[in-house]
């Protein structure tokens, strides 16, 4: 099984997060770092690390939290659903399917635009997508090629609602900042207004004419041209179909009243005047051939629109849907891979390791200490019990001593077992957490 864009990890990143084993990177972002991980099973995931400096910011922390939460009620159609997170712990993260293939801004600059059939798969993908993450009643936010990943199953989008923590009032985004890409934003919410589902929507058509043309629609020489486009000139549309030029258009309109909703974008893509995200998905699964396909199948690729046709009896309900990728397939003898097992500390081999010994005799000091310490948490628990109902708020000495508590044991641990790069035992305090007025 190939797997798409995971680099090794440094020496000072984690190998083990939670239940966890993080076997490489697969890149960073504004938000956090995320890492190619396995289950004890040996299924893939994907989890993504929050950023130190957001990590300190509990105002941060309980929007992501609410986001996170949204997330997890979204319908797994064409998307890679929230699995777990794990968000009180240092650092937090959060844990997703792990979709192997390549972005579609990948695919595009690597192989030119989608050629007809593998363009309508993907409009009707990223539409079946946005119509599970808005019937949850979260928005996406920040759609775009480089979040809509193209798996052996389909198009799937990722990172769906997680921006909304950084763009909030008083939030980690400076002044006079949002959370967007330039050739993706739509024209009200450059103007000021909140980003709603119909922006949502500007987008698609923003990335179906991206992946059908080689570049966004309104793309400029520089940031402010873009911008201007956007507010004020035509889409650039050419080489789309007629019929999907007229829907991307529509999508696209300046007025996000007059723009269809998800639901009216995956109707008129599938010929029906009601669509079923989740047939519409299975079809997808069983008829996709795109760049992140592989090998053609058996059947011959079929366009997506005369797959899915008005009548819904057409559709074969005892055709077994598609199994999930619960676990990975046994790659081939000359595919690349990617290493699963925990390295094993060098340390412990050789005539050095009696200084391991000693590494673990210095820890034993710590282990007391801590023990100590979970001790006094644990009769601190009843009197807190007692008076954060009434006064509304925890003690921030208590909080403070329960984070510190737990930072400084993860490091002790990590130490005793040669996980860290740390040459001495963690005699150094922690760093005080920022307050928030």
């Amino acid at each position: 099984m190939t797997t798409y864009a995971a680099g090794p990890l440094e020496h000072d990143e984690p190998r083990v997060l939670g239940p966890y084993r993080l076997l490489g990177r697969l890149g960073r972002g504004g938000m956090g770092t995320v890492y190619l991980g396995a289950e004890s099973t040996g299924r893939r995931v994907a989890v993504k690390v929050v950023n130190r400096e957001l990590a300190g910011e509990p105002a941060f922390l309980a929007r992501f939290r609410r986001e996170v939460t949204a997330a997890r009620r979204v319908h797994r159609f064409c998307t890679a659903p929230v699995l777990d997170a794990e968000l009180d712990q240092d650092p937090p993260y959060i844990v997703t399917e792990y979709i192997d293939g390549p972005s579609l801004e990948k695919t595009v600059q690597d192989r030119g635009p989608l050629p007809g059939s593998d363009l309508e798969g993907l409009a009707v993908g990223v539409a079946t997508a946005l119509a599970a993450i808005h019937g949850a009643g979260i928005v996406h936010r920040d759609l775009k090629p480089s979040n809509v990943l193209l798996s052996s199953t389909g198009p799937r989008v990722i990172d769906f609602g997680i921006a909304r923590a950084l763009d909030a009032p008083n939030g980690p985004t400076k002044t006079g900042q949002f959370v967007g890409t330039p050739a993706y934003i739509a024209p009200e919410v450059l103007r000021g207004a909140p980003v709603e589902q119909a922006s949502d929507v500007f987008s698609w058509g923003c990335v179906v004419a991206y992946a059908g043309t080689g570049h966004p629609p309104f793309q400029g020489k520089s940031v402010a041209e873009t911008f201007e486009r956007i507010g004020t000139a035509e889409p650039v549309l050419d080489g789309l179909d007629p019929r999907l030029r007229a829907i991307v258009t529509a999508a696209l309109s300046k007025d996000p009243a007059a723009r269809p909703t998800a639901r009216d974008l995956l109707a008129r893509l599938v010929g029906q005047e009601e669509a079923d995200p989740e047939r519409v998905a299975e079809t997808i699964s069983a008829t996709w051939h795109g760049p992140g396909g592989g090998k053609a199948k058996a059947a011959p690729r079929p366009d997506i629109a005369a797959s899915i046709p008005p009548p819904r009896t057409a559709i074969d309900v005892d055709e077994p849907a598609p199994t999930p990728p619960t676990a990975a397939p046994v790659p081939a003898a000359d595919e690349e891979t990617v290493l699963v097992d925990l390295p094993y500390p060098a340390t412990w081999r050789g005539p050095k390791r009696w200084f391991v010994l000693l590494r673990g005799l210095l820890v034993i000091p710590h282990l007391v200490v801590m023990l100590l310490m979970y001790a006094l948490l644990v009769l601190v628990m009843v009197p807190s019990w007692l008076v954060i109902p009434f006064t509304g708020r925890y003690p921030r000495a208590l909080y403070g001593f329960a984070v510190g508590c737990q930072r400084w044991s993860s490091r002790v641990v990590a130490y005793a077992f040669g996980l860290t790069g740390e040459m001495l035992p963690p005699f150094r305090s922690l760093p005080k957490a920022r307050r928030t007025s």
